[in-house]
């Protein structure tokens, strides 16, 4: 595994890089230039280019590295380290004001003459691009190296799940990212029916094919913002949709459907009928004690997804 520390206060980073050495047996690994003000710790190579040290370290993918020298302004490089199958972005943050005190020691000749307020907005600036590509965040509130170290031994840095998510994880995503198409005014669901660890078929709520969508006043129950009148929404359920697409026949005995909402009453009996050996959901819903019981009573098994791969502490 490779690591990529990033963040604005030098303290935090050092910290989480000393543990990784010190306690995790990583090894660091920075480039030369203009960061050579960060700490050095035990073990340390010097690399001439990026490029140089991608290739080192693609060399020996099977070691463990740490860096807190990648380039924030250069999207090439951060594209170049984040394409590597082994390579885990993390963002570390700390309290304003230790953030501010590390900015002005760090940037203090680049920025020479600026108020603190200033110089804190443009290194923020600079690095904010590659935070927000961070896959793990971590934030440091603490006084004390110690404090924050116990912090760190809690969280599995290395935990290899983060750089490539579990199958539940994996498939729970791209049920989220078909909610994204939902049009539907009351919520964004989406679904993704698998087999044998495959994609069959997705779905997301909103309108039938042809109609307006209900974001566009296609249905007229959703769009009154009342409870009732379930008999008159014109939307399918993600479930539903997922179900049509993929048709009888393509669902084979170990189907299992992934909601990012447990079904309700209605996609329950669907989800039954077709065959569906087991359903994965993200968030409750308000009929999920009467969904279980119904699965319960027809052996299809209910399970809620459990992400224990935090991305931010």
């Amino acid at each position: 595994m490779f690591i990529g520390l990033i963040g604005l206060d030098s303290e935090t980073i050092h910290i989480t890089k000393k543990y990784l050495v010190e306690e995790r047996g990583f090894t660091a690994i920075d480039l030369k230039g203009d960061l050579d003000d960060l700490p050095q710790e035990v073990v340390d190579m010097k690399m001439l280019t990026f490029g140089d040290l991608m290739d080192y370290v693609t060399s020996h993918w099977q070691d463990n590295f740490v860096t807190a020298t990648l380039p924030y302004g250069n999207t090439e490089c951060l594209d170049l380290f984040m394409r590597r199958p082994f390579t885990l972005l993390v963002g570390l943050e700390a309290r304003i004001e230790r953030t501010i005190k590390s900015c002005v020691n760090r940037f203090a000749d680049l920025f020479d003459g600026m108020d603190i307020s200033t110089m804190f907005d443009l290194g923020y600036g600079i690095i904010r691009p590659t935070m927000s590509k961070a896959q793990l965040n971590i934030y440091n509130p603490y006084e004390t190296e110690e404090e924050f170290l116990e912090l760190l031994r809690t969280i599995n840095i290395e935990d290899t799940e983060r750089i490539r998510p579990n199958w539940d994880t994996y498939f729970m995503e791209l049920a989220d990212l078909a909610s994204q198409r939902s049009n539907c005014m009351k919520r964004r669901v989406g679904a993704v029916l698998t087999e044998e660890k495959r994609v069959v078929a997705t779905g997301y709520n909103g309108t039938p094919r042809g109609l307006k969508n209900c974001t566009e006043g296609g249905c007229t129950r959703c769009n009154s913002g009342v409870e009732q009148g379930f008999a008159e929404c014109l939307c399918l359920h993600a479930e539903e949709n997922a179900l049509l697409e993929a048709g009888r026949s393509r669902i084979g005995s170990n189907a299992v459907l992934y909601c990012d909402t447990c079904p309700c009453l209605g996609c329950a009996i669907k989800i039954i009928q077709t065959g569906i050996k087991e359903v994965v959901y993200n968030q409750a819903y308000r009929v999920d004690d009467k969904t279980y019981t119904l699965f319960k009573s027809s052996g299809v098994i209910l399970r809620k997804y459990s992400n224990d791969h935090k991305i931010m502490f």
